[in-house]
């Protein structure tokens, strides 16, 4: 079951499926989770799961090599001028 409503923003790219239809086609759903529909996996036992892309935030953040080296310079010549 599909909701895409945009009434304020709410149930918009909503995906509601069971857990054997997740388990029998995991990878179109994986898939759709990568195109930014959200997921819910519901189980008999009245247990739901959200499956969401985790993104990567230490290689959003991380810096290169070259600014590394650039930060290391500063901070090298800055410990000299401390010392004289």
């Amino acid at each position: 079951m599909l909701y895409n409503q945009n009434a304020n923003n709410k149930l918009n790219n909503l995906l509601i499926i069971s857990s054997m239809e997740f388990k029998l086609n995991q990878e179109k759903y994986m898939d759709q989770v990568d195109e930014g529909i959200e997921t819910i996996n519901t189980l008999a036992e009245n247990k739901t799961y959200k499956i969401t892309r985790e993104i990567d935030n230490d290689l959003a953040s991380a810096i290169t090599a070259e600014e590394l080296l650039i930060g290391i310079e500063e901070d090298i010549r800055a410990m000299f001028k401390r010392k004289n």
